[in-house]
């Protein structure tokens, strides 16, 4: 029994590991990818951060950007 409850402690621990691993390789990707953009450009780069229900802390990558027409256009990684 106990034995079991440490294997399941073992593996919710293991794959919110590789959540977090991988949600910062992608964050990382995005602000170089962001920056690779903005360099030469008119370009605002945004970092927004969003408190989920369980307090986990989801940061979404917002790179806004002007058109043809001068609006702001928002995309939204």
């Amino acid at each position: 029994m106990i034995s079991m409850s440490l294997g399941f402690f073992s593996f919710v621990l293991l794959h919110i590991n590789c959540l977090f691993k991988c949600h910062y390789r992608l964050v990382v990707l995005f602000s170089l990818e962001a920056l690779w953009i903005n360099h030469g450009n008119s370009k605002e780069l945004k970092w927004q951060s969003t408190s989920h229900r369980h307090s986990h802390l989801v940061s979404s990558f917002i790179i806004q950007r002007r058109g043809l027409n001068g609006k702001l256009k928002n995309a939204l990684l």
